[in-house]
Order: structure tokens, then C-alpha cells, then sequence
């Protein structure tokens, strides 16, 4: 018995599969390269593990159904552009996903830059139980910081100096909620603090 379907190219609007027997023994579906904007026709797959829908269209989940085996979801290269949408609806609708890629939307920045570093910071406090992001494992919040640390080292002017503090400033305080302890939080706001020489400006003793 099939457990996977795979209908690539074929400029699919939905996730209606033609000629499909045996849904209820799928557990991997791939339908990317088409031109999907909607989840209809997903809910036939009652065991559904993993859902590959790479180079659509798709801009939402509001129209995916509710899908409690999904482990894995694949949405790269589509037209998503609210994060906080799209962590909402996997909440709501795929309570057992483990492992999720979303490279190349809108909403999510370039990897390797400190706005991504914070991305998938915000991901992991969202969304807690995503092991794995964009194909790599989901770090603790001080990598987060560690990178910015690293992309601080490399700047020179300025207003960049300024953007890194900033964003530094942000995830120290996501580290903060998820409750590391004080004496971390001060050696890496002292790290920042002499990574520039502009950081005085942006970062107090107040902020910490």
C-alpha cells in the first residue's frame, strides 16, 4: 500500500489530488512547483506525517485544516508574509509539528543576518515544540545573541553599530523571559557593550 503522493508541476490551485486512492494511508504528501493558494482537499489525508509544498503560492494557512499527525512542513518559496499569522494557525491546526521550513517568504529575513538570528528566536518562543527550522536544529535563545555578538565584531560604522545594539538590546531581553539567570544576562550585555564603541549610547544599566 502507497504511503506517499507526489503530483509536482502540474499547476494545482488547491490540494485536491486527482485519482487519489487510499487517502487514509499517506503519510507523505508533496505537491510542490504548483500553483497552490489553499489547503482544500488536505483533509482526506487523516494520517498525514509529512506535508511538502515548496514554489507555490500560498499566502496563508487560514484554509489548511486541522491536521494533529503532521510532523513535518515544508512552505519554501511561497508568498507568506505574516509571521505571527502563520505561528497562530500552526497552533491552532498542526499541534504535533516537530520540524518546519520556510525559507524564502516574505516575512523571513536572509539567513546568517542578526534579523534572522531573532527570527528564529521568535519561532522557538512561539512555537516551542518546532525541533527543527529552516533545516537546521532550533538553538537556545544565547545563540541568538552569540551571532549578534559575532555580526557586531564585523561592523565599523555608526548607524550599523547602533542596529546591532538595538537588536542586541531585543535579545537579551528574550533571554531574560525565558528565564536565564541574571548573572548570563550581565556578561553578555558586557560583551556588546565593548564589541563597539558606540554601544554606550544604546544599552544601559537600566535596560538590563
Amino acid at each position: 500500500m502507497e504511503t506517499r503522493c507526489s503530483v509536482n508541476g502540474k499547476g494545482l490551485a488547491d490540494c485536491k489530488v486527482p485519482n487519489i486512492s487510499n487517502p487514509e494511508s499517506i503519510l507523505t504528501v508533496d505537491l510542490s512547483n504548483n500553483k497552490i493558494k489553499s489547503g482544500d482537499g488536505l483533509e482526506v489525508f487523516t494520517k498525514l506525517q509529512t506535508l511538502i509544498l515548496t514554489k507555490n503560492k500560498i499566502e496563508s494557512l487560514k484554509t489548511f485544516p486541522s491536521i494533529p499527525t503532521l510532523q513535518t512542513l515544508n512552505l519554501d518559496h511561497n508568498n507568506m508574509d505574516d509571521v505571527y499569522e502563520t505561528i497562530k494557525y500552526i497552533k491552532e491546526k498542526f499541534p504535533s509539528l516537530t520540524s518546519l521550513s520556510v525559507l524564502d517568504n516574505p516575512f523571513s529575513p536572509k539567513a546568517g543576518t542578526t534579523q534572522y538570528a531573532l527570527f528564529r528566536n521568535r519561532i522557538s518562543d512561539n512555537l516551542g515544540q518546532i525541533a527543527v527550522l529552516d533545516g537546521s536544529a532550533v538553538e537556545k535563545a544565547n545563540d541568538a545573541v552569540g551571532m549578534l555578538l559575532r555580526d557586531a565584531e564585523k561592523k565599523s560604522k555608526p548607524e550599523e553599530k547602533k542596529e546591532v545594539a538595538e537588536q542586541a538590546k531585543q535579545a537579551i531581553i528574550m533571554i531574560k523571559k525565558k528565564a536565564v539567570v541574571k548573572a548570563t544576562i550581565e556578561n553578555l550585555s558586557e560583551r556588546i557593550l565593548k564589541s563597539h564603541s558606540e554601544g554606550n549610547r544604546f544599552i544601559t544599566n537600566d535596560d538590563l
